[in-house]
């Protein structure tokens, strides 16, 4: 299990950050995804033989965020 914390250039709402957890949450591999709107960070913790990190910074992309 790795865990990352992964920086964005933006903070969103409320119903975006539950969107964006959820979404994370529901990919294989991705076992948490928590957002500290404070901090601007989300915390992901995965499983790295199932999902790589470069994997998941698209998919957060993909959601339309931009990480810094």
């Amino acid at each position: 299990m790795q865990t990352a914390a992964i920086s964005l250039k933006h903070v969103i709402t409320e119903s975006s950050i539950q969107n964006l957890e959820k979404y994370l949450s529901g990919q294989d591999g991705i076992e948490r995804a928590l957002l500290d709107i404070n901090k601007g960070e989300i915390i992901i913790d995965y499983n790295n033989e199932i999902i790589t990190l470069s994997q998941i910074l698209s998919l957060i992309e993909h959601q339309g965020l931009c990480i810094s």
